[in-house]
């Protein structure tokens, strides 16, 4: 992603791409939709992907875009890897340089302050992201990005998250930079950046919150609950502000994900693992309380789904979490293109525990 980033900038356009610097730009993120800060506003990587170079099982170089392939092309945007054939490359939609304002918010966590602060996003998140901003946000540090509005005006719409920060003795930062470019290379690759151990076995599970959830005081609390139950588990929690909302609103689905998506306001996710040398009991209980913490976002949000990219591995009923009724319309394609069932993975598409 670091060297799309780049290589976009040198030529004076921005490139839409996704928040962690080290992922593919047209792997995994792509094919599973690929979501980032301005996600909200310009869609996805899969909404923006024009067309993917590609190798089919059979050993075939082939074009897939709008006119070619189109029923293959409308599977690759958000149908996944492994299924459908081996990525050479893929051209995406970019556009003019465009400045950008930042919203950074942090402070010193005490257990109570966080559940206050978490009630923030759940109350106005909505109305931030269909106002355009979009990215990360934890129990004790939010990191927005707006590319249509400027500082005098990000002021007065942030003045709950500003005032509550700062009465907790924390930071409040409204900027604007001359760039998303120079946004991304002073936030997100660099103060976001934290080091992680590579020897740490991370997993993930994730839930897309629809937009009705943000419309009843009753889900708006027990959203805050649960992620508080969560970090008290020991759990990592973070709600991403980067679903295509407003994007949603002016443009017709056009890719083979889950409808949710564009419907969508938070991708909540929990996170955590076990060391080198962790016992198979320790493993266990980690695998419970990730399983858990799907099972009460998918409790709580029945209409949403679960990004297979960030998804728990041991997930029931898979299928219809990450794809929905185009699960059946994507089998079809990966009958047509790989009959003899040569390329699979873990919950891919076709894919069979048998």
């Amino acid at each position: 992603m670091d060297e799309a980033y780049l290589f976009a900038h040198y030529h004076g356009v921005l490139f839409a791409g996704g928040t962690v610097t080290t992922i593919g730009a047209s792997g995994g993120w792509l094919l599973n939709g690929g979501h980032g800060v301005l996600s909200g506003s310009l869609g996805l990587g899969a909404d923006r992907v024009l067309q993917f170079g590609l190798v089919t099982p059979d050993g075939r170089e082939i074009i897939a875009n709008q006119c070619q392939n189109a029923r293959l092309f409308w599977a690759l945007r958000g149908g996944g890897g492994g299924a459908f054939g081996v990525i050479l490359n893929a051209t995406h939609l970019v556009q003019a340089e465009m400045p950008t304002t930042s919203a950074i918010f942090s402070f010193p966590a005490s257990g109570d302050n966080e559940r206050t602060y978490m009630a923030l996003p759940a109350e106005n998140m909505r109305d931030w992201a269909l106002a355009g901003w979009g990215g990360p946000s934890t129990t004790n540090m939010t990191a927005l990005a707006n590319p249509y509005i400027n500082t005098s005006q990000a002021e007065i719409m942030m003045a709950p998250a500003i005032h509550f920060v700062q009465s907790q003795n924390g930071t409040a930062l409204i900027q604007r930079f001359r760039s998303y470019f120079d946004y991304y290379v002073t936030i997100m690759n660099g103060s976001l950046v934290a080091s992680e151990a590579t020897s740490v076995a991370s997993f993930l599970t994730s839930r897309l919150i629809p937009e009705t959830a943000f419309q009843n005081e009753t889900t708006k609390g027990l959203m805050v609950d649960n992620i508080m139950n969560i970090k008290a588990s020991g759990l990592v929690p973070w709600v991403l502000n980067t679903t295509p909302l407003l994007y949603g609103r002016a443009q017709p689905q056009q890719t083979a994900l889950h409808p949710a998506w564009y419907k969508s306001v938070w991708i909540s996710t929990a996170q955590g693992g076990w060391r080198p040398g962790a016992s198979l009991h320790e493993r266990k209980l980690f695998s419970g309380l990730l399983r858990q913490a799907t099972q009460s976002w998918m409790t709580i949000a029945t209409e949403g789904c679960s990004y297979a990219n960030e998804a728990d591995p041991w997930m029931e009923d898979w299928a219809d979490q990450f794809w929905g009724e185009n699960y059946a319309k994507l089998l079809e394609v990966k009958n047509e293109v790989d009959p003899d069932g040569l390329l699979g993975c873990w919950h891919c598409i076709g894919w069979d525990a048998s």
